[in-house]
């Protein structure tokens, strides 16, 4: 569809038409199904089907965002875990480097976290 004029493809009205007569074809079989027992079980079989694979859908979709979310928590606790490892390694360059310059420091001496 054309979002700018709000045209739909001749393709996507013939879609929606497709659609639109299988709701009216399931809507007019159920008033028959509705009548005889037998008919009826089989009817709610299809949409037991059909209404399963509607919430399979939805509980794909919620998997599938659940396991974003987790992934942009685990972004934000590497990037926190960076950022504190790169404070150390900072003083301890910086520790470095003034026993480097300063020359009366014992230079055996271990480099403490």
């Amino acid at each position: 569809m054309d979002t700018s004029t709000g045209i739909a493809s001749e393709r996507e009205s013939c879609t929606v038409s497709i659609r639109t007569q299988h709701i009216t074809y399931i809507q007019s079989k159920t008033e028959e199904i509705l009548q005889n027992d037998d008919k009826k079980k089989i009817y709610a079989l299809i949409v037991d089907d059909h209404d399963i694979s509607i919430v399979n859908r939805q509980r794909v979709l919620e998997d599938i965002l659940y396991k974003l979310n987790m992934v942009y928590e685990y972004a934000d606790e590497l990037d926190d875990l960076t950022q504190e490892i790169n404070l150390k390694l900072d003083k301890l360059i910086e520790r470095t480097e003034k026993k480097n310059h300063d020359s009366s420091s014992n230079h055996d001496s271990p480099i403490q976290f």
